[in-house]
């Protein structure tokens, strides 16, 4: 065995065909990472990352295995030296394992000098090292299996023919057909349910896992399983020429079946990369497994897409793929591309319709095969939908003050929560409640309708007022108050402590000092402290609200008229110091990726007491130059014209929002409980159950504007700036912050989870592009040469 195993090796680095295979190989996947212009090339696209390689490998194999297989046996047979062999004291079944290894190896030996773009890459990377070394290993096992699957079809084709040419254009195809065919016909929709099975026996669906890094079970089963059958047919057709048994092959095939139907039932995946980026949490797998119905995703992010929008529309697909993996049946996505129709009438209804839903558009600049860049329309989300549900799911973080490329990256990593918090709300059999109190001046139904509109994607949304009925709140998992105006009675108060009592979580959005921007606009109003009666409670649970207003530098504009008095106004945007910019944080699943949040007239929190019981996390606060201004205190327009000094904004990152997370105490402990409306026997608690709750320094926070029309009034989008068509993060704060009050299963943590950016260092690319253009392009070719050259002259010196 070993005999013809070197025999092999030696036969193909004796002839010229075999290094001209290896170094076609090496240069089109050369030209393709390194030369041509495009996504593909990885000095355009600036990752740290080999999937190039792995993308191009797979097609180019297809002709590069079957030229290393071709002449196998079909040389053999052409030779008449196939029959010497087999009389041999050797069993037809070790000829081809020998022969299939040899092939193994030179397989092997084709893929060595691509260690030269590994090196690049790692060379490159900003700081350098910086690439996933365990996702590329595992990449790199996957495309030595898809390989060996190749070969193995390649060396059963030669068994067949003795004409290498035959062999060749037969083992091209029939490889093709298993990598991309049952792909093809599955797209067509003719099967049905089987689909999914036919799916299946294609290479691709296999391999597009493993590409990633990810190892599982089922997958290497697969290969194998393809592998062991073209042997054990090749052997067949070595034993057809003497004797035939079927017995031993039979049995075979059985055991390869079951083994696969075992295999699918009992995995194990295994995710090589750095930050396990593939690995599905615990939670989200239960969710996709306990599914009883489809569910269908259309995700809007298709066709001619810039690098990093092609990034996110592969890091969508590979997410959906993973969760195929749980929910094979239950879960069927499709991608479109909005744009691809000619008829600009019907685009425009697809992007009515897609923005009617609640999807964002956003333009990109697409580069065009001349060279020249055109604006873009794209959707980045997707519409899922369940029985009769359709609910947009929004995945871009466009955050201005961010560069694309980091915006994209942090909507890549906020991928998994998106989809499946969504798809958790659709498939429950129970929708959890939530309610806006009222009867106390709070923000009306209009003023809040826009986030009204996205909650009820999670939850039923109620208002109403408490009027002191005792458990009128239990019904609730959260209960959001509003900006209230008036005082809180006793009464109400009492049901609200005893809520948080028993677990209830609450959203505070309070609003401690009252400006009037009806006043302001008339060119002067005053800032007055206005207490509602709550003050005591919040002390009790462990922050105070103080009668102060916040300035900070980093701050929204207004237009005013800096025209002369009489004269035609004269409207200029000015910076509004009342108005902070608040840059959130990425140290909490709340506020990670989430755009700037306008506050208006915000006011500062402290945090009192030292109950060990009690966390208290800063959610939101003012930049380093911030100052308050204690109330009252006037406040007139003529503000804007005045030049803010450092010395004066010198207080640095004052709280304007604190999660407290624990056991609360009572405000009712010693004291009397007030004259309350109840049917049942009241139990007063003293400590609450383990509960959590936000309080908000600014009740504008959740406010969108409405404007009047003749059909009604018309609420803009929460978070939307009319006067300068900004888009502010308050919409997604609100809805991260109800979402993780009422998280009961965690799933909101995955907000948190921070995948790294893998970039390639740009100054280094714009100062040494050509040299790693040579490097990558003629060091793979050279290192074949100089092994065949060094061989040729040790094969001299040897049997001179």
């Amino acid at each position: 065995m070993l005999t013809v195993f070197r025999k092999e090796i030696s036969t193909f680095f004796s002839t010229l065909t075999g290094y001209v295979v290896i170094i076609v190989f090496l240069v089109v996947n050369s030209l393709f990472m390194w030369i041509f212009k495009g996504n593909l090339n990885v000095l355009d696209n600036g990752h740290a990352n080999l999937d190039t390689l792995f993308i191009m490998a797979p097609w180019i194999f297809l002709f590069l295995v079957p030229a290393i297989t071709m002449r196998i046996f079909a040389e053999e047979k052409r030779s008449g030296t196939l029959e010497l062999l087999l009389t041999q004291p050797i069993s037809d079944g070790q000829i081809v394992l020998a022969k299939y290894l040899a092939a193994l190896v030179l397989i092997l030996f084709s893929l060595l000098p691509t260690m030269v773009y590994f090196y690049s890459v790692h060379r490159l990377g900003s700081p350098p090292g910086n690439l996933d070394t365990g996702g590329i290993w595992g990449s790199y096992v996957g495309l030595f299996f898809l390989a060996a699957v190749y070969a193995s079809v390649g060396i059963f084709i030669s068994s067949l023919t003795d004409n290498q040419i035959i062999s060749f254009i037969v083992a091209v195809v029939i490889s093709f057909f298993l990598y991309t065919g049952f792909d093809l016909i599955t797209s067509m929709d003719l099967f049905g349910n089987l689909d999914n099975l036919l799916l299946k026996l294609g290479i691709n669906e296999h391999y597009k896992s493993i590409r990633r890094g990810v190892i599982d079970t089922r997958d290497m089963v697969y290969f194998l399983s393809v592998i062991s059958i073209f042997l054990i047919g090749t052997r067949i057709v070595l034993q057809s020429r003497k004797r035939i048994h079927l017995i031993q092959p039979g049995i075979a095939l059985v055991m390869v079946v079951l083994i696969n139907f075992i295999a699918s039932l009992l995995f194990y995946r295994i995710d090589l990369t750095t930050e396990k980026r593939y690995s599905l949490s615990e939670d989200t797998r239960v969710i996709l497994r306990d599914l009883d119905e489809i569910v269908y995703v259309r995700v809007y992010l298709e066709g001619d897409l810039p690098v990093g929008f092609t990034r996110l529309n592969s890091a969508i697909r590979e997410l959906l793929d993973e969760f195929r993996v749980y929910a094979p049946q239950n879960l069927q996505y499709e991608f479109i591309d909005p744009v691809a129709d000619p008829d600009p009438q019907i685009r425009r209804n697809l992007f009515n319709q897609l923005y009617s839903t609640g999807l964002q558009p956003t333009n990109v600049q697409v580069r065009t095969k001349d060279g020249s860049t055109t604006q873009k329309i794209v959707f980045p989300g997707a519409i899922l939908s369940f029985e009769e549900a359709d609910v947009a799911v929004n995945l871009l973080k466009n955050n201005p003050g961010l560069p694309g490329e980091v915006n994209l990256h942090q909507s890549i990593q906020t991928l998994e929560y998106e989809f499946i918090s969504m798809i958790r709300t659709l498939s429950s059999d129970t929708i959890a409640r939530v309610a806006f109190l009222e009867g106390h001046g709070e923000l009306d139904a209009y003023q809040v309708g826009d986030i009204t509109k996205d909650l009820a994607n999670f939850y039923q949304v109620d208002r109403g007022e408490i009027n002191g009925r005792y458990g009128s709140l239990d019904a609730y998992q959260a209960v959001i108050i509003a900006k209230p105006v008036k005082a809180f009675s006793e009464a109400d108060k009492f049901v609200i402590d005893q809520y948080i009592m028993q677990g209830g979580k609450v959203l505070w959005l309070l609003d401690p000092v009252q400006v009037s921007m009806d006043s302001l606009f008339m060119g002067t109003t005053f800032a007055l402290y206005h207490p509602i009666n709550i003050e005591d409670q919040l002390f009790r649970y462990g922050v105070r609200l103080n009668p102060h207003l916040v300035k900070d530098i980093q701050c929204h504009v207004i237009p005013v008229n800096k025209g002369l008095a009489g004269a035609q106004a004269q409207w200029e945007f000015s910076p509004w110091y009342y108005f902070p910019l608040i840059s959130p944080g990425n140290d909490h699943p709340v506020t990670r990726s989430l755009n700037m949040i306008k506050i208006e007239f915000g006011s500062d929190i402290d945090t009192v007491g030292e109950d060990p019981a009690i966390k208290k996390t800063v959610l939101l606060a003012t930049s380093p130059y911030s100052r308050v201004v204690a109330a009252p205190a006037e406040i007139s327009l003529r503000e804007t014209g005045q030049q803010p000094s450092q010395a004066a904004y010198n207080r640095a990152h004052l709280p304007l929002a604190i999660l407290l997370e624990g056991n609360f105490e009572s405000v009712f402990t010693n004291r009397s409980i007030p004259d309350v409306q109840s049917h049942e026997p009241i139990q007063v608690s003293r400590i609450s159950q383990s509960t959590s709750m936000i309080v908000m320094a600014d009740g504008d926070i959740i406010r969108n504007e409405v404007i009047d029309s003749p059909d009604g009034p018309v609420m803009a989008p929460l978070g939307f700036d009319q006067y300068t068509s900004q888009s502010f993060g308050n919409k997604e704060f609100i809805l991260n912050a109800v979402n993780y009050l009422t998280d009961e299963t965690g799933l909101i943590s995955l907000r948190g989870r921070e995948f790294r950016m893998r970039l390639l260092d740009r100054q280094r690319l714009q100062e040494e592009s050509d040299k790693w253009k040579i490097i990558n392009t003629a060091v793979p070719v050279f290192l074949v040469i100089f092994f065949g050259a060094g061989l040729g002259v040790y094969r001299r010196r040897r049997f001179r």
